[in-house]
């Protein structure tokens, strides 16, 4: 009997039936296992998964560029933790050509952003697209800026300041 590993394979047993799930996605394999298909299907998942490199001129190439800078690396863990859950956030527009970002698409854009994750989380992408165009500024990669001249997002007067000391009626 052939005994078959395969990595990144989360296989386990209900019912009285074995099910396979790939680890890293969650979907679960519809073949069975050792098959052919069950390899062939398991080998499209991982084709998804594999991440390809970054058109030239997209905002990809910009943000991984700067991420692979050492203005980057010498972040702060905290800092550079925190620049990767926004880049994470601009995933979808990996593919985006750079000559798009326009001021009134990052106005829209974090306009889009605060509805969704609010003012504070909407601030901070602009913040990371900034600094990216700033590093392709330098590396030759864009001409300008397309953040500069774009108004963040302030608090609401009536909001409540976090860093004051509450009256016993507010609490």
């Amino acid at each position: 009997m052939t005994v078959l590993r395969i990595k990144g394979l989360k296989r386990y047993r209900a019912k009285g039936r074995w099910y396979a799930y790939h680890r890293k996605t969650g979907i679960r394999l519809k073949a069975e296992f050792g098959t052919g298909e069950f390899v062939a299907e398991l080998a499209s998942i991982e084709r998804k998964l594999k991440t390809t490199e970054s058109l030239p001129g997209t905002l990809g190439l910009l943000l991984s560029s700067y991420r692979s800078s050492t203005a980057f690396t010498d972040l702060a863990p905290a800092s550079r933790q925190g620049y990767q859950r926004m880049m994470n956030l601009l995933k979808p527009l990996d593919a985006m050509p750079l000559v798009e970002l326009t001021p009134q698409f990052i106005a829209g854009l974090r306009d889009r952003m605060a509805a969704k994750h609010g003012r504070r989380q909407a601030n901070y992408v602009m913040a990371v697209i900034s600094v990216a165009f700033e590093h392709g500024k330098e590396h030759g990669m864009v001409t300008g800026n397309p953040v500069k001249g774009v108004k963040r997002i302030k608090r609401a007067r009536h909001a409540k300041s976090a860093n004051r000391p509450w009256s016993n009626a507010e609490l």
